[in-house]
């Protein structure tokens, strides 16, 4: 048997870029060790590599890693940008501005859901800075020593509950501001002009915004019997009224009654009136509802209407009205210097006699003259005997005179109208006067009567259409000032009871060993 056997082919192969055949240049155990060692290198930095960046990052539970990056110009916690390493985008923190908007529509929403309590909140980016208006101050000068602009003054008077109001600024009030320090701009500012008010101002893109914010009043019905002894005011003081009511009730009878020249010791008045509370703190009175006066055997009643166009005015309980065409008096005097005299001789003049057609009323210079009722001013004029003057027409039929006065009120004219009460001028001694005083007189149909005794024309009464439901209203109100009387008799009575069961007092111990000692 035949073997055939070929021998290995010698023909080179030519390398390729694939695969090159290379002369080593050590031998093959040397390089085996070689990559050996490169290896157990390369793989002691990637493990310390790796212990460094796990020691500068912080830990998070889940989601990208966060580096924080200092922005300039803040003193607060510095502000992040977040870098999504897998996303590769980049989140920025929001900005001071628009952080200071969301922190000022925070107080807004705030303040409106606590509107009947007092707003004061803590923020900690934004704090609230308490201002104590000082002696003199203006908003202007407040708004400079916080460092805020003109121009921002400019715009928060210009807005229109802030123009509502706002009226002047007193030692003592308190106005609350947020600034953001790095622009000095306005954020927030809180002013309380009244005790029922909330006058909020914010700042937002759009530019300053306000609202005036009402706090929920409650009213409570009060009741007051005064007996004079002293004045209408000192006694009413003594009583608990407030300067308010004491004013309300002498202008509600002011057509009948001469406060001045009427009123006698044990002269009474009693009153229903309201009260004011804000979550059960008493702000101040209100309105009376129904009022009683009894002087020098006359017996006068007065009950609160508000007719359909918002004005309060007073009536009889029939609804007759209590106000009269003209007031009784027209200044607040100390005294009558001289009264309706046709034969009386003049006290400059002496023995001339010259009828004396008016009362003098004798008062400081500067007192307010008021007009005597509605009317047309037909005569200002400078004349020797009645000095700087006004006559006022009142209809066809009646005319006042009003003499003496020091100067006249701003922007009167001939052809002016006048209101009644309305300040005319101001007591003086001009002309043919002895001293300041007013010197006033009542025409009807140009015949002089004596302003202390000529009766009065009364205002209309009470229009038809409203009556039967005030009358309705009145009785109500008279029953309630009747049982208010009464349960104030009764715990007056009681009191007398208990202190004649306990007795008088014993007298204190100084007496008693006084006592003993002179007895022996």
């Amino acid at each position: 048997m035949t073997i055939d056997y070929k021998q290995p082919s010698t023909k080179k192969v030519k390398a390729t870029s694939a695969h090159r055949t290379r002369t080593p240049s050590s031998p093959p155990r040397l390089r085996g060790k070689f990559r050996i060692i490169m290896l157990g290198a390369l793989v002691g930095l990637a493990a310390v590599f790796t212990i460094l960046m796990l020691k500068s990052t912080p830990s998070h539970s889940a989601g990208p890693v966060s580096a924080q990056l200092s922005l300039p110009g803040t003193s607060a916690a510095p502000r992040t940008k977040t870098a999504n390493l897998s996303a590769q985008s980049v989140t920025a923190a929001p900005s001071v501005s628009t952080a200071a908007s969301v922190a000022t529509a925070t107080v807004a929403e705030e303040v409106t859901s606590t509107a009947s309590a007092t707003f004061l909140p803590t923020l900690t980016t934004f704090p609230w800075q308490r201002i104590t208006v000082k002696d003199g101050d203006s908003l202007s000068l407040i708004f400079e020593r916080l460092g805020l602009s003109a121009a921002q003054l400019h715009r928060v008077m210009n807005l229109e509950h802030w123009k509502h109001a706002f009226h002047r600024l007193l030692p003592g009030e308190e106005i609350d501001v947020i600034i953001e320090s790095d622009t000095a701009q306005l954020q927030a500012l809180r002013y309380q002009p009244n005790h029922t008010s909330i006058l909020l101002v914010t700042h937002t893109p759009e530019g300053f915004r306000s609202k005036l914010i009402e706090k929920e009043i409650e009213t409570r019905l009060a009741f007051a019997d005064v007996t004079i002894n002293h004045s209408l005011f000192l006694d009413g003081q003594a009583a608990g009224l407030s300067d308010s009511l004491i004013m309300q009730t002498a202008d509600i009878f002011a057509w009948d009654i001469d406060f001045v020249l009427d009123i006698r010791v044990g002269d009474r008045y009693r009153l229903l009136y309201e009260e004011h509370y804000i979550n059960g703190e008493y702000v101040g009175s209100g309105d009376v509802l129904v009022t009683e006066f009894d002087t020098r055997n006359q017996h006068y009643q007065a009950v609160r209407h508000i007719d359909t166009n918002g004005r309060k005015r007073y009536y009889t309980p029939e609804g007759a009205s209590l106000r009269k065409a003209f007031i009784r008096t027209p200044v607040d005097f100390t005294r009558i210097s001289s009264q309706f005299n046709p034969n009386r001789k003049h006290p400059i003049l002496h023995d001339t006699v010259r009828p004396h057609r008016g009362v003098d009323y004798a008062a400081p210079t500067g007192t307010p003259i008021r007009a005597a009722g509605d009317g047309k001013v037909i005569k200002k004029a400078y004349t020797d005997g009645y000095g700087h003057h006004i006559i006022l027409e009142h209809g066809r039929k009646y005319t006042t005179l009003y003499a003496h006065m020091s100067r006249f009120a701003d922007g009167l004219k001939k052809g002016s109208t006048v209101r009644q009460s309305q300040t005319i001028g101001y007591v003086g001694a001009s002309g043919l006067a002895t001293g300041p005083h007013l010197h006033y007189e009542f025409r009807v149909d140009g015949v002089h009567h004596d302003p202390l005794t000529v009766a009065l024309p009364t205002a209309e009464p009470i229009p038809a259409d409203q009556k039967t439901t005030f009358v309705a209203t009145a009785d109500t109100l008279l029953q309630q000032l009747t049982q208010f009387q009464n349960t104030q008799l009764a715990h007056a009575e009681i009191e007398a009871d208990t202190i004649e069961l306990v007795g008088p007092p014993p007298p204190p111990a100084s007496a008693i060993t006084t006592a003993q000692a002179s007895s022996s």
